[in-house]
């Protein structure tokens, strides 16, 4: 019996699920149908009609203030036109759409697969450096194998769907303990790292390091502590010093005492964020005149190479020895030259009445600019061999060599700062210009300077409250390659120094006289 009751069991469970699909559970049927009416169906056809959704909502009574026409907006890669996905109405696609995407990522807000490439996979890293190829990581892995970062994903800390402005907010707000959860104990957690230990601005934050050209190699760049005064040289390669430039006297020039300020030289670039370089023709030009023939005080010669000047010179007076110049003009045209901040007077040589071929005439003449009124001024000059290049007129005079300047370069590589927030402040607040006497001094201000405004996450009254994300950005800039500056563009040099987005607009153009 039992048996036969035991297979009548199992029989009538076959017949059960032999009936139609419909008559089983029919509970779950009326749960399901609803659920898929309202959460698939009715958002999918609200977002696809919106004006059609509106209108039948009004007919059944109902008003929906919050639904919106997609607008459109041409992507600018692809210059198509694409629609955006605003709210329906009552947010009724909330249920299968996370959220209003940044406003960097719109153009791609109808086409998911751009950033998930997998079907109900979140993110990865690598749908997101199909875009952001630029961004560098915090620490590689080459440096400190194995670190707890290897494992993190970008949207673990870039969250998207949360609205226009979320990432930018985000990536403005990533510091503060999470910073220091790392920074502060370094020395445990990385044994192997040579970064010193930060913490909290106000007491835990060491001395700043900055890039400098190293003396020995001026396309060198090493950091190097502030606080090591011996180390915080830079060889630039010119002679110029600041005191006598910004004194509060003024310094003598061609119309008289001038008292010149920082902006004079120093022009904030096109995002008034960061400084254009000084160049001879803009800046200095105008006290530091190249005229070579005081009997023609119009005559000057380029601010190049060597060898421009050498054969302007040759080609000068050449030229006059067959087209003399009228005794007249050698008489009324003659001056006298002055240094720019001295009081004495310099009455060069004139190798236009000098007697001697036109060779002659132009080595006179090229060892006054080179050795006493010009060059020497500004630069460091010495004699050359001879040169065996023909190319240039002016080969068979005596050589010189100029010693390079050291391109601009960002003085705190890992660091931002925008000198348009400091605007209301005066540049020797910051950097002590008058007192300087060597081109080689190197004019950042140490933290204690800072910590005049700033402080750190604790308030304290008449104090800028500050924290790691003010001045740093979690993603390192790249150091050039084998940490040397080139002679390109200091745009070109350290455009993976600085990040354009969040960092210090850095000087953008490197003038001829630096590159040579």
């Amino acid at each position: 019996m039992k048996n036969n009751t035991a297979e009548d069991k199992l029989s009538i469970e076959i017949k059960k699920l032999k009936r139609p699909l419909f008559g089983r559970r029919l509970i779950s049927w009326i749960l399901f149908l609803p659920i898929v009416l309202f959460f698939l169906v009715t958002p999918i056809l609200a977002s696809l009609y919106p004006q059609t959704t509106n209108v039948i909502l009004k007919k059944l009574g109902i008003d929906a203030p919050h639904l919106y026409i997609p607008s459109k907006q041409t992507h600018i890669t692809t210059n198509k036109t694409q629609a955006i996905p605003t709210p329906t109405a009552f947010a009724l696609d909330k249920v299968w759409n996370p959220g209003e995407l940044a406003s960097a990522h719109q153009p791609w807000a109808n086409n998911c697969k751009v950033c998930h490439s997998e079907l109900f996979i979140q993110t990865k890293n690598e749908d997101c450096l199909a875009c952001h190829q630029e961004t560098s990581k915090h620490v590689t892995n080459e440096k400190i194998a194995g670190h707890d970062l290897e494992n993190k994903r970008c949207a673990d800390c870039h969250r998207d769907h949360m609205g226009q402005l979320a990432l930018q907010n985000q990536n403005k707000l990533f510091v503060g303990k999470q910073c220091e959860s790392c920074h502060v104990d370094l020395k445990n957690r990385v044994p192997e790292s040579k970064l010193r230990e930060v913490g909290d601005f106000s007491d835990q934050h060491p001395e700043f390091k900055v890039q400098v050209a190293t003396l020995s190699n001026p396309l060198k760049l090493q950091r190097v502590i502030l606080s090591n005064t011996a180390e915080v040289q830079e060889h630039t390669g010119l002679k110029f010093p600041h005191d006598i430039h910004v004194s509060d006297k003024g310094i003598k020039g061609p119309k008289g005492n001038t008292v010149m300020k920082c902006i004079d030289c120093h022009k904030p670039d096109s995002a008034n964020i960061g400084f254009t370089a000084a160049n001879m023709q803009n800046h200095c030009q105008s006290c530091h005149e190249l005229r070579f023939e005081p009997k023609l005080s119009n005559r000057q010669v380029p601010h190049g190479n060597v060898a421009d000047v050498l054969s302007t010179l040759r080609e000068f007076y050449s030229y006059v020895a067959t087209h003399p110049v009228p005794e007249a003009m050698k008489a009324n045209q003659e001056i006298v030259q002055i240094r720019p901040g001295s009081d004495n007077k310099n009455k060069p040589s004139t190798p236009l009445i000098t007697a001697g071929d036109a060779k002659t005439r132009a080595n006179l003449a090229a060892r006054e600019i080179f050795e006493k009124t010009a060059c020497v001024v500004c630069h460091q000059i010495n004699k050359a061999p001879p040169t065996n290049d023909h190319s240039t007129t002016g080969f068979d005079l005596t050589q010189y060599t100029v010693a390079p300047v050291t391109p601009p370069h960002a003085w705190m590589p890992k660091a931002k700062f925008n000198h348009q927030a400091h605007q209301k402040q005066e540049c020797t607040d910051c950097h002590n210009a008058k007192q300087s006497k060597k081109a080689s001094d190197v004019l950042m201000p140490s933290i204690e300077v800072c910590k005049d405004c700033h402080v750190g996450k604790q308030p304290e009254i008449n104090k800028i409250t500050s924290d790691c994300g003010l001045c740093h950005e979690f993603h390192s800039p790249a150091q050039l390659e084998n940490d040397k500056l080139t002679d390109k563009p200091i745009g070109e040099a350290i455009s993976k120094q600085i990040r354009s987005a969040n960092q210090i607009s850095a000087i953008n153009q490197i003038s001829q006289e630096s590159k040579k």
